[in-house]
């Protein structure tokens, strides 16, 4: 009896890692999805697949040269231009405090007149 419970729990197994690895990358749940077209950001993903939208820092609007502010959990800010983020960090932002998930910069924004300089 023993043997035959350990053989059906590791086909099962065997089976379900099989299928998870023929159904390819994550797909985006429709909530995302909804977010992904209010907001012309890029879906964010890591090695683990998609990175749900929530308590994170998102990109500013685009600014007058195109760029993207880039905020960072650690406090640092980066600009991306053209589909490439500068490795130097924008000099002159604040020091953060950093409580657990709650850090960075969650909140910024350019001046409203900032695409006519």
């Amino acid at each position: 009896m023993r043997v035959m419970l350990v053989s059906a729990l590791t086909i099962g197994v065997a089976v379900a890692v099989a299928r998870a690895s023929q159904q390819g990358p994550p797909q985006l749940s429709p909530a995302t999805e909804e977010l992904a077209k209010r907001f012309p950001y890029p879906v964010i993903r890591d090695q683990r697949g998609v990175i749900p939208p929530g308590p994170r820092p998102l990109p500013s609007p685009p600014l007058g040269d195109g760029g993207i502010l880039i905020p960072e959990r650690a406090g640092r800010l980066r600009i991306l231009r053209n589909g490439v983020l500068d490795p130097a960090p924008v000099a002159g932002t604040p020091q953060v405090l950093s409580r657990g998930t709650m850090a960075g910069l969650m909140d910024i924004g350019a001046p409203s007149g900032l695409r006519e300089e």
